[in-house]
Parts: structure tokens; C-alpha cells; sequence
């Protein structure tokens, strides 16, 4: 009889995770869901991945953001596109700066994205290998680097889970997150064969 394998839901429960911000950086803090409990009820009966991330400074005031994504299949950037670039809009007014991701697997096991910015709504859709097991995650939090306008940084992730060392029954999105911040060889270096990054830079 063939075994099962089980998801190793090692997941962070904090609602709210907010890092301290360092010289030169910008403070931001992640929640996961809504504070909505009907809502909360419903977004996890349909799968839906759902994050809000915060960024907060005046020196946010009179900036540009842009967002891409890099989609990697058997260790390999295939595509890279943008998913929002507000050079064409107006620069960032206030001193918050609030992004909210929603993401969903189709009828189709193709990836739906929904990105939400001040002012400008992005949508995305990727293929993937068919699995009903991608989860989105913060890159940028797991990390634990700050956040510094000027600079592209890694900012989420649609990952596949892996095998738990000395438990092939068992798959964990947490060993990919703690496998280190060598991001674009975690095809490589840990066998996922599909997943996607998305990158972040306020300037």
C-alpha cells in the first residue's frame, strides 16, 4: 500500500511580525489573514494565501516602487516579468506604504495573484507543475535582513514543499525557508522544481 505523505504544517502563527528597524532601513511589519473571523473562515476553505505587508517612514514620501517576479523550473530562470512599476504614476504620498497579496490556485492548478498597492491593483498568473501544495512566503521576513529603500530585495515566494530529512513521508515549507538565503539555487540545491520569487525595491 502506498503511503500518504502528510503536510508538516510548521507554520509561524503570529498574526503580526514586525522587525526593528535599523539605521538607514524601513520598518515593516507582515500579517497574515484578516483580523475578520467570517472572512479568516472563508479564505481558508478556499486555500487563499493572503498577506498584508506594512512599510512605514517619511522616507517613503516621494518614491517609486517596482515588483517583479522570476519564475524558476528545474533550477533555472525561465521568465522574468514585472507585476507593478509606479514610474508612470505618481510617487508614494504617505509614510505608509501598505501591499496586500492575495493568491489562489485555479480550477486549472494555475497560480492567480492579486497584488494591491496605493492606488494601483496587479494581476498574475503562473503555471505550475500541477501540485496542489504551493504556499506563499515571506521571503523578506524569513530573511530577517531590514528592508533599505535603493535596493532590490527578495520580497516573497511561491514554494513547493520539501522532504523532511530522515522522514520522506513528510514534506515541510519551513526547511525551504530556513535552507538559507541563497534563493535563486533552491531549485538546485533542495530539488524543488518549480517555484517563483518576486522581488521588491523602493527607490
Amino acid at each position: 500500500m502506498i503511503k500518504k505523505k502528510y503536510l508538516l504544517m510548521i507554520a509561524c502563527s503570529l498574526l503580526f511580525i514586525q522587525l526593528q528597524a535599523q539605521s538607514g532601513s524601513v520598518p515593516y511589519k507582515v500579517r497574515y489573514g484578516t483580523k475578520d473571523r467570517e472572512l479568516q473562515d472563508l479564505i481558508q476553505l478556499e486555500n487563499i494565501d493572503y498577506q498584508t505587508i506594512t512599510f512605514t517612514g517619511s522616507s517613503l514620501i516621494g518614491k517609486h516602487f517596482i515588483v517583479t517576479a522570476k519564475e524558476i523550473w528545474s533550477g533555472e530562470v525561465t521568465t522574468t516579468s514585472i507585476i507593478a512599476n509606479s514610474l508612470s504614476r505618481k510617487p508614494i504620498a504617505d509614510s505608509v506604504f501598505e501591499v496586500r497579496v492575495i493568491s489562489k490556485l485555479d480550477e486549472q492548478k494555475n497560480i492567480s495573484m492579486h497584488f494591491h498597492f496605493p492606488d494601483l491593483m496587479a494581476r498574475k498568473q503562473f503555471k505550475t507543475t500541477g501540485s496542489a501544495l504551493y504556499s506563499l512566503r515571506n521571503v523578506l521576513l524569513d530573511s530577517k535582513k531590514p528592508f533599505v529603500t535603493g535596493k532590490r530585495q527578495y520580497f516573497l515566494a511561491h514554494i513547493l514543499p520539501i522532504p523532511v530529512p530522515g522522514s520522506p513521508d513528510m514534506l515541510s515549507y519551513c526547511n525551504v525557508d530556513d535552507s538559507g538565503e541563497d534563493v535563486m539555487n533552491w531549485g538546485k540545491k533542495l530539488g524543488i522544481p518549480h517555484y517563483i520569487v518576486f522581488e521588491l525595491e523602493i527607490f
